[in-house]
Formats: structure tokens, C-alpha cells, sequence
């Protein structure tokens, strides 16, 4: 099902909340599903021959999700926290380019890395897609790895919205914070 997202909300309320809402709304469901992927897959991997079609995409899956799972998780306990304590130090009239202790916080809140891990996710969930089954081959297709398939599409899907809404509005939001403390 195709949900409309309010991209509106996220332009409209101030960084600390953006990250909250990210959190809230995708980090945490995102890395659920990925967990639930996992168990998935490495279910799978016990069942399938070694070299089997579907071996080699749930191996795919496995690569895959750890990575997603381990992007979300650093977005988790390291930008989320970065990017409040900016916003709190501008809030307190704080300027990294003058401070005295060698203020590094600015520089903690890079976006462009995860702009690009987040090009690498996308094009690895595309060529993930090329691995799969073909449905119209008619070739029997356990429950499981059906059921993996979907799982993948809702990540792909959910990972999507994340990523334009993380480039429209987090990551504009941060940029414009830190133009200021510089």
C-alpha cells in the first residue's frame, strides 16, 4: 500500500524534533525489520543447497541487511545525539569555529558520508532485486523466501522515503545550523 509522506511536517519543525520524528518513524521500524530480515534469512540458509538461486540471494540479503542495520544503528547512537547537542550549543550561542577547546561537534554531524552510504544501500538493494527469482519461471518458491522477498521490498520501500527525507529535510536543517556556528 502506498502511503502519502507529509514532508511538509518535517519542513516545518526545528532540527532537534526532526531527528526525534526520523527516529521515531523510521530508524527504529527500519531496523525491526531488518532484525526480522535476518531471522528470515539465516532460516533460509539452513534449507537451501549451497548454490541454489535462492541461496545466493538470501546470502545477498544477509551482506545487505547487516549493513543497513549497522548505517541505522551509527544514525542511532551517534548522528541523532550529534545533531541535538549541535542544536543545543547554537541554541546556547555556541561557535565551534571560535571555541577554545578544539570544538569538534560540528564536524560530528557529517551528512555527506551518510549520503553516500545511503547511494551504496540503494544500488545494492537494486542489484538485489536483478537476483531474485523471476515469479513467471514458475520455479517453486518457499513460503519463507517469498516471505523475504516482501520484507525486502518493505526495507527498499521504507529506506527510500528515509533517505529523500533525510536529504530534503535533515540534512538541509543541519547544513543551515552549521553555516551559522561556523
Amino acid at each position: 500500500m502506498v502511503r502519502e509522506i507529509n514532508l511538509i511536517e518535517y519542513y516545518n519543525i526545528k532540527l532537534p524534533a526532526i531527528a526525534d520524528k526520523l527516529e521515531r518513524e523510521y530508524y527504529a521500524p527500519v531496523r525491526a525489520l531488518c532484525e526480522e530480515a535476518i531471522s528470515l534469512a539465516m532460516g533460509l540458509t539452513k534449507k537451501s543447497g549451497t548454490q541454489s538461486p535462492e541461496r545466493i540471494y538470501t546470502n545477498f540479503c544477509l551482506h545487505l541487511l547487516f549493513t543497513i542495520k549497522h548505517d541505522i544503528t551509527e544514525r542511532q547512537d551517534f548522528l541523532v545525539p550529534s545533531v541535538k547537542a549541535l542544536y543545543e550549543k547554537k541554541q546556547d550561542g555556541h561557535d565551534c569555529a571560535t571555541c577554545t577547546g578544539n570544538c569538534k561537534l560540528n564536524d560530528n554531524v557529517n551528512f555527506i558520508p551518510i549520503g553516500e552510504a545511503n547511494n551504496v544501500i540503494l544500488d545494492s538493494l537494486c542489484r538485489l532485486h536483478k537476483l531474485a527469482i523471476p515469479a513467471y519461471l514458475h520455479t517453486e518458491q518457499t513460503v519463507g523466501y517469498k516471505e523475504l522477498r516482501y520484507k525486502m521490498l518493505g526495507i527498499y520501500t521504507a529506506l527510500l522515503e528515509l533517505f529523500f527525507i533525510e536529504e530534503s529535510a535533515l540534512f538541509t536543517a543541519i547544513a543551515e545550523l552549521q553555516e551559522h556556528t561556523v
